[in-house]
């Protein structure tokens, strides 16, 4: 029987790769929300500005076509970061599992490995008694 303990550092590591990189998206997607809220606070503030004077009424038209655009990007951006999520997700969970099969495997071969030495050391005491009663009563 071989030992499994190579393998599963290796699974650990490649689970804890994708882990990092599922961060790394969450991290991403994080950022791209808070930089559309900034953006819908921003349109907010040039809102205001427009209705306040007339200068701010002009060049509003261009700066909402820009937030219109700026926003669908982002958006567009979001929709995609969240289909990377869904997929990382799913390979960190086939690794976990992959992982789960490698060290319960492990974890049943010490047990039989245990298991063999206890028969074999009741095996020798139980030879070793059987011994000495043979000596004892002359059989």
């Amino acid at each position: 029987m071989a030992d499994l303990s190579g393998v599963i550092r290796l699974k650990k590591f490649q689970l804890d790769e994708k882990r990092r990189v599922l961060a790394d998206l969450n991290a991403l997607l994080s950022e791209l929300l808070a930089e559309r809220d900034r953006l819908d606070a921003q349109v907010l503030v040039e809102q205001a500005h427009a209705q306040a004077s007339l200068e701010g009424q002009l060049a509003y038209g261009k700066f909402a076509q820009a937030a219109i655009a700026r926003r669908k990007r982002l958006g567009d951006s979001i929709v995609q970061v969240e289909g990377q999520i869904e997929a990382a997700t799913d390979q960190v969970r086939e690794a976990m599992g992959e992982l789960k099969k490698f060290e319960i495997t492990q974890a049943e071969r010490e047990k039989r490995a245990r298991a063999k030495v206890r028969r074999r050391e009741t095996q020798t005491l139980d030879d070793i008694a059987i011994e000495r009663f043979q000596r004892k009563t002359g059989v």
